[in-house]
């Protein structure tokens, strides 16, 4: 400055200065460009994560992990959940307040920042040809932040409850980034692959160390009855916002033209436990038939096709289990297993094939628990 300036004058520039980088610098901030390692912002959610799945490319061809799969997953999950609770035009207004939105006039500056630090990335190569891909393996730090302080503190510990819940509810779920939907056949599904050179097709997320493991302990899910639980408790949380934001919780009037809207009319979960990554009893339903008069679903509208979206989520969660510590109340005992939590999410729509689907009983009943919402 040409005019010189008071010290009180350049600890406002200074706080302006940290208050902008905290968002990050340049273009593509979403992405993970131009982010700084820290933040000044208060910390609502953070974890350790690791995953795998199908990188994004460069013009170049050259393979990225990009940031702003995160935000993509929790932003669509918000959108569901609300759309089960609420109408359509309030959800996209409590997700655009949260996640920021230019659906209006004038643009929307979300109240959660996302900063994802990587610990560890490798970028690899998968398949040939039409099928080359690229794939990347990461471990690292995800950290939802709050942009803005509120007028009532008690909405800070409010939307604190939320974003965990949604973090949660995404890994329980599905993952993050392509192919969310589907389990990544590398891992559970390895002879996919053994005949031909085929696409990539899922991908795997899971909590990294016992620190991220306890931290979400209430995600920590052993039982088929214990997902009913947690689902309750993620709608419990979306409840709570939208009463805090003086909204109505109307669950008769949700968004029903949406179809993946978390509404109990809109929404079947199945779900079992398998004994390890090779018990898995429903991948071979998205490529075969899943009774013995040969239905199938492969490339229909239920379980998705080239141009048309899936019907059926499919998960394999890892199952953790949380014991007490009689030497650390406060620090409960981790242990590993092999076993996972099968989950089929499904959207019916009217379609004979859907609801042969769902109605056949050679395949559902290997699915032993259907969860009402």
């Amino acid at each position: 400055s040409p005019q010189p300036l008071t010290m009180e004058e350049w600890e406002q520039i200074w706080y302006i200065w940290e208050k902008a980088i905290g968002f990050g610098l340049g273009s593509k901030v979403s992405n993970g460009y131009g982010q700084i390692a820290t933040t000044s912002y208060t910390v609502l959610y953070q974890t350790r994560l690791r995953g795998q799945g199908q990188a994004s490319k460069l013009i170049d061809d050259t393979g990225e992990f990009r940031h702003n799969i995160f935000r993509a997953a929790i932003r669509g999950h918000a959108l569901r959940i609300f759309g089960g609770l609420t109408d359509t035009k309030t959800a996209d207004f409590l997700v655009d307040n949260l996640f920021g939105g230019i659906q209006t006039k004038d643009p929307i500056v979300g109240l959660l920042g996302l900063n994802f630090r990587e610990l560890k990335l490798e970028i690899n190569p998968f398949g040939s040809g039409k099928f080359s891909q690229k794939t990347y393996n990461v471990d690292g730090d995800l950290s939802w932040f709050l942009t803005r302080q509120f007028s009532d503190p008690a909405h800070k510990e409010i939307l604190k409850v939320l974003i965990t819940k949604l973090v949660q509810f995404s890994l329980v779920f599905g993952g993050f980034g392509k192919s969310w939907r589907r389990v990544d056949h590398r891992k559970f599904f390895e002879e996919y692959y053994e005949d031909s050179y085929k696409g990539l097709i899922g991908c795997h997320w899971e909590w990294l160390g016992e620190n991220a493991k306890r931290r979400n302990i209430h995600a920590q899910i052993a039982t088929p009855e214990k997902l009913l639980s947690f689902i309750e408790k993620v709608q419990q949380a979306a409840k709570d916002w939208i009463l805090a934001q003086n909204k109505s919780v109307n669950p008769n009037n949700w968004a029903k033209e949406w179809r993946e809207a978390w509404h109990s009319s809109n929404v079947q979960v199945w779900a079992r436990i398998a004994e390890d990554k090779e018990d898995s009893a429903a991948i071979s339903w998205f490529h075969g038939a899943y009774d013995s008069e040969g239905f199938s679903i492969k490339k229909s509208s239920v379980a998705g096709k080239l141009g048309q979206i899936s019907r059926i989520w499919h998960r394999m969660y890892p199952i953790i289990l949380i014991k007490k510590n009689s030497e650390d109340p406060k620090k409960p005992l981790v242990k590993s297993t092999s076993q996972f939590i099968e989950i089929l999410t499904i959207f019916p729509d009217n379609s004979d094939e859907c609801l042969d689907f769902i109605r056949s009983e050679e395949h559902t009943s290997e699915l032993q628990s259907r969860i009402r919402i």
